[in-house]
């Protein structure tokens, strides 16, 4: 039995379910006074639902891909004439509200996911919103746009749902997908359901203008880049398996672990392979403008997903830095990546993943050959592309639902 028929089975027997139920029904009125005050704050908004931002006082940002990809959206929302607000959960001392480029960010005093969508469905004050990380939202507001990241459902821990999952997008007005991976798994698992949604695959981008080769002195040390968080579904445990054996069959080999590191026992087996190779592992976090000089220091970059994963950011950014690329197949991985001309695919194992980082340190010339094929690839994911198809997006759901909006 899993963790999820194990809390199934715990709520049936202490009817914990239906006491969160009829509490959301007791507070409706707190709930739509808080939508209210919200909606007072700002005029032709567009608000785009994502229940984290900043930490949960509104202090601290979190700098991660979801986070980046809002901050670069507001900016097209912007240019309509249109208010971006982000609407996170928040803490339980009161509303808050933060501003970051041109994005602002109301945090609600709610206590549970519950609380958080039994708030947004009173949200009235609006032009369009926009959900962005599918999960279950409760009742949907229109007009809206949903956002898919990537297939979030592929959790070794238990098998996909298919009726929650249908739940999430039956009543989405426009989908956009950032790989091909979910859309595909979509028109074929729903082919009925879903036969009316209007899907639109806008792959994730990288600012080349910011990520792009640089000239370095190169000593016989082939550094290798983790560029990611350190948790199970980015695969640290993949490379922790085979780094003893990369480490002292290469001995000219660096390896730098660049990321949040997400668990206990991450942590100790990180600190146990800095200890045993104090000179030739290192762990550190890197704020977002100083990852260039990371990738640009790099040889070889490794986006060993296990699973939820898109279009990697991390996989795009090391590609227009002129890296060889050594990623998984999973998810939107196969979309960025041709194996054996600007990367190398691999299966979700250590072996793998090992024969992969040997084959490119075992021959340059094919690693050389694939740095550029990378660079030049990363072309087709330049920002540009990316904003332009946004723009293309935001204007057909204002044209589309021009007199109608909000009414």
């Amino acid at each position: 039995m899993n963790k999820q028929d194990l809390q199934h089975m715990r709520d049936t027997l202490t009817l914990r379910a239906w006491r969160k139920k009829f509490s959301i029904l007791l507070n409706r009125g707190r709930y739509a006074q808080l939508a209210h005050d919200v909606d007072a704050r700002f005029q032709n908004a567009v608000y785009i639902f994502q229940r984290s931002f900043f930490d949960r006082k509104g202090q601290e940002c979190i700098n991660g891909g979801a986070e980046r990809y809002c901050l670069d959206l507001a900016e097209i929302i912007a240019e309509q004439g249109l208010c971006p607000v982000l609407v996170q959960m928040g803490h339980k001392s009161g509303l808050w509200q933060n501003t970051l480029g041109k994005l602002h960010v109301v945090g609600l005093p709610v206590r549970s996911v519950a609380e958080y969508n039994a708030v947004i469905e009173h949200l009235r004050n609006f032009v369009f919103v926009i959900y962005s990380v599918h999960f279950d939202m409760g009742r949907k507001l229109h007009p809206n746009i949903l956002i898919s990241h990537g297939i979030v459902w592929d959790n070794p821990e238990r098998d996909a749902d298919s009726k929650a999952i249908l739940k999430n997008f039956v009543d989405a007005d426009t989908f956009v997908s950032v790989d091909t991976n979910t859309i595909s798994w979509l028109r074929s698992t729903f082919a009925r359901s879903l036969y009316e949604c209007s899907m639109h695959y806008i792959p994730n981008y990288v600012d080349r203008d910011i990520f792009k080769p640089a000239e370095r002195a190169h000593d016989g040390t082939i550094r290798i880049v983790f560029p990611r968080r350190c948790s199970a579904e980015r695969g640290y445990w993949l490379l922790s398996a085979c780094l003893p054996d990369i480490l002292r069959t290469y001995d000219t080999v660096r390896l730098d672990f660049v990321g949040y590191i997400h668990s206990d026992d991450v942590a100790a087996d990180l600190a146990k392979h800095l200890a045993d190779f104090p000179d030739r592992v290192r762990h550190y976090q890197c704020p977002p403008e100083n990852m260039p000089a990371v990738y640009q220091r790099a040889d070889i970059t490794l986006i060993p997903t296990l699973y939820s994963e898109g279009t990697s950011l991390s996989c795009l950014e090391a590609q227009a830095c002129g890296n060889a690329v050594i990623a998984t197949n999973i998810g939107g991985l196969p979309n960025l990546i041709i194996d054996g001309f600007n990367g190398l695919l691999v299966s979700p194992n250590s072996q793998e993943l090992f024969s992969a980082i040997c084959k490119l340190i075992d021959n340059p010339a094919l690693a050389e050959n694939m740095k550029k094929e990378a660079c030049r690839v990363s072309g087709a994911f330049d920002k540009r592309i990316w904003t332009e198809r946004w723009r293309q997006i935001v204007s057909g759901v204002l044209k589309q639902y021009e007199g109608t909006l909000n009414e």
